[in-house]
């Protein structure tokens, strides 16, 4: 009877242990699903680039009067990536009677020199501005109009023809006695370049 009580007891004692240790494993296991599902994860940055400068191109430019020059705006951002912004800053030109810069659709950017000096035109975008300077130089000689542009003179008489110079600023001006004549064919006429005539 003892011996009954005892292995009872034994039998008991043994289950108590099993399921001690299955127990166990089965609070380790949750511990390291809990702990899986609990892991921050890793924090991720999204830093916004912000406009640092803003380049205008070409630096130091010249233009004769009446001429017309295309300026580019590029803006640096704090990432150093770069962006054309030619067509979203604000333009200006210091000294607009020099020479004025546009702001509309389609032409931003544009100069137009006007007379002779220096002005310095500006790029904004917010609080970011760049500058260059323009230096307007005086017209310059487009091309020589020679009149009449198609003569007949009978053999032996003499004719007069006229040089007109077209400036960059659309101006014009004699300038007959100031440039060197030639013809193509001298057997057939002769041109003066003398003094008078």
């Amino acid at each position: 009877m003892f011996r009954h009580v005892g292995q009872k007891a034994a039998r008991f004692a043994a289950s108590v242990i099993v399921l001690g240790l299955l127990g166990s494993l089965a609070g380790c296991g949750n511990d390291r699903r809990g702990g899986g599902d609990t892991a921050a994860a890793p924090p991720t940055t999204t830093a916004t680039a912000t406009l640092r400068s803003v380049e205008v191109t070409p630096t130091n430019a010249q233009a004769a009067a009446g001429t017309t020059a295309q300026f580019t705006a590029t803006g640096v951002y704090t990432d150093n990536s770069t962006r054309d912004l030619t067509g979203q800053v604000t333009w200006a030109s210091s000294a607009s009677t020099v020479a004025a810069v546009s702001n509309a659709a389609g032409s931003n950017g544009l100069v137009t020199a006007a007379s002779v000096g220096s002005t310095t035109v500006s790029a904004t975008s917010g609080s970011v501005t760049g500058t260059t300077t323009l230096t307007v130089t005086a017209a310059t000689l487009v091309s020589i109009e020679v009149t009449p542009p198609a003569a007949v003179v009978a053999n032996g008489l003499t004719r007069q023809f006229t040089a007109t110079g077209v400036f960059s600023d659309s101006s014009t001006q004699d300038i007959t006695t100031q440039v060197a004549w030639a013809s193509s064919n001298v057997t057939v006429a002769t041109v003066s370049d003398a003094a008078g005539s």
